[in-house]
């Protein structure tokens, strides 16, 4: 039993260095793929996904590609549905206190943008299949800072 359960362990250990290699190879792409920006205007922009990826393959807030996809989610317009809530769980699992408004705003926008039914869709249009949706607009809220002591 005490060999079997050895070679799981050593098969788990060589197992976990592919997944690691993996993750620093699709982390490497990505950083080449976006080292001339992010495509952050349309409604199938890939910054929201990229910058919460970069952010789990462990990419440091300091690195020049990822630093200019934090200005790209801290100035970008709130328009889309799945945007922002990738957005929202980016900038939450990349520091949560420094993007506390932020993140209240895409939470205001989510609720602000929920259909009746409770469903989210893309308010205030109507579209076909072959149509994109149009932005809604949410002013971000506003939140009382607490007094420092």
């Amino acid at each position: 039993m005490g060999v079997f359960l050895a070679v799981l362990l050593a098969a788990q250990d060589a197992d976990q260095a592919k997944v690691d290699e993996a993750i620093k190879n699709g982390a490497s792409f990505l950083l080449k793929k976006y080292e001339r920006g992010f495509d952050g205007a349309g409604w199938n922009s890939t910054l929201e996904l990229a910058m919460l990826t970069l952010s789990h393959a462990g990419v440091p807030p300091a690195h020049e590609i990822f630093r200019k996809g934090l200005r790209e989610l801290e100035t970008c317009k709130l328009q889309y549905t799945y945007r922002v809530a990738a957005m929202a769980l980016a900038l939450q699992r990349i520091d949560s206190s420094r993007y506390r408004d932020r993140l209240a705003h895409c939470a205001q926008w989510l609720v602000d943008t929920q259909l009746p039914e409770g469903e989210w869709g893309y308010p205030d249009t109507l579209t076909t299949a072959n149509e994109q949706p149009k932005a809604v607009e949410v002013p971000a809220p506003k939140i009382e800072k607490k007094a420092e002591s």
